[in-house]
């Protein structure tokens, strides 16, 4: 028995589905060159908090927002001016001695990684990374974040490396647990900051 021969309206349907397929391959093709979101961009869609226009575009071509550090408070906290208002930011996964804490006495090398840390962003640019493993905000209504230098250094990579900090989990491990105590084995070994000897050999 010879196959059925297709009608001119079954062409037509079977042309025109072809046709939707690619249409809706190319749309999405298009749509993942063009809708590349920074870290910063999901920080606040997820938070329903509105960004800027201004944006400053990296290497990579990915668009990240900066925004200018106002003050630092210690050497794991800073404040930054984020669209006219004053929002401070804790640095995840770092905690480093305390200097600020009128319940607390100035701890050994607290006062270097204060000076560390305002040496590094006092009045430049920085981006701030979100993680969803941990909360929007802290107990103290500070936001919680990774910070980007404008060369692209992660601070708080940096004064883990340096040994201006301890490595601090709260709670839930966070996405760069691993490789911050992987830095501050590095550091301890090394004696760099307030593991050396000299200062305060590792002790709080």
């Amino acid at each position: 028995m010879s196959a059925p021969v297709p009608t001119s309206k079954g062409v037509t349907a079977v042309l025109f589905t072809g046709v939707l397929i690619l249409m809706i391959a190319t749309g999405n093709e298009i749509l993942k060159q063009t809708n590349t979101y920074s870290p910063l961009q999901n920080f606040f869609e997820t938070t329903k908090i509105q960004i800027g226009e201004e944006k400053t575009t990296t290497k990579d071509g990915v668009a990240y927002e900066y925004f200018k550090v106002l003050r630092t408070i210690d050497g794991d906290t800073l404040e930054i001016d984020m669209h006219g208002t004053k929002e401070k930011v804790r640095l995840i996964g770092i905690n480093t001695p305390e200097t600020v804490d009128p319940r607390r006495e100035v701890q050994c090398f607290g006062k270097e990684a204060s000076a560390r840390m305002k040496e590094l962003v006092a009045g430049e640019l920085v981006r701030i990374e979100s993680d969803p493993t941990q909360s929007f905000r802290d107990t103290n209504d500070r936001l919680l974040a990774y910070v980007y230098l404008e060369e692209g250094q992660m601070l708080n990579r940096k004064m883990i490396a340096e040994g201006y900090a301890y490595e601090y989990t709260y709670g839930t491990p966070y996405k760069y647990q691993k490789e911050f105590r992987e830095l501050v084995a590095l550091a301890r070994t090394s004696e760099r900051g307030l593991w050396s000897p000299n200062t305060c050999n590792g002790q709080k």
